[in-house]
């Protein structure tokens, strides 16, 4: 899932597993076109889409340890592990460049059930946000009021 926020308008590039999960009902035409817009005040806490922001406050009572120093895509690292105290088996690992200025490169989160990563890259370089291709979009707003709003459909089998 992806998502550019660009004013008050969100514009949400979903998978199959987030349609899933999203809590509100979809229709076929959510899974035809690459991107999805919607009004940044229409976003529900479910979403994961209310604040962009990433904060790392649960880690306040995780303990850091320093990992080794390696490579990640030929450059060479330090990692840092943290591992959440609150919840077993929650482990977040921060990859930090070794050489020049020490940017943030990548984060590995691991649980019993889940794993992402998030890498970072381009720093100093400008940054051109624009909205996806109006072919490509599907505004929510165009769809009946009952279709992008309330509980999601299951399927039976």
């Amino acid at each position: 899932m992806e998502q550019v926020r660009i004013g008050g308008t969100d514009y949400i590039h979903p998978n199959n597993a987030y349609l899933e999960l999203w809590g509100r009902a979809t229709v076929p035409a959510m899974r035809h076109k690459p991107w999805l817009k919607s009004p940044a005040s229409a976003a529900k806490g479910a979403d994961n889409l209310v604040d962009c922001a990433w904060p790392f406050s649960s880690l306040a009572e995780g303990k850091a340890t320093l990992g080794d120093a390696t490579k990640l895509d030929g450059k060479p690292v330090v990692s840092v592990n943290l591992a959440e105290e609150v919840a077993e088996g929650r482990l977040y690992t921060f990859y930090i460049a070794a050489e020049g200025k020490p940017y943030l490169l990548r984060i590995d989160y691991r649980d019993p059930h889940h794993r992402t990563v998030r890498k970072f890259s381009g720093f100093n370089d400008r940054l051109v946000v624009r909205p996806p291709a109006a072919a490509d979009i599907l505004d929510l707003s165009s769809l009946p009021s009952n279709a992008s709003k309330g509980r999601a459909h299951r399927r039976s089998r």
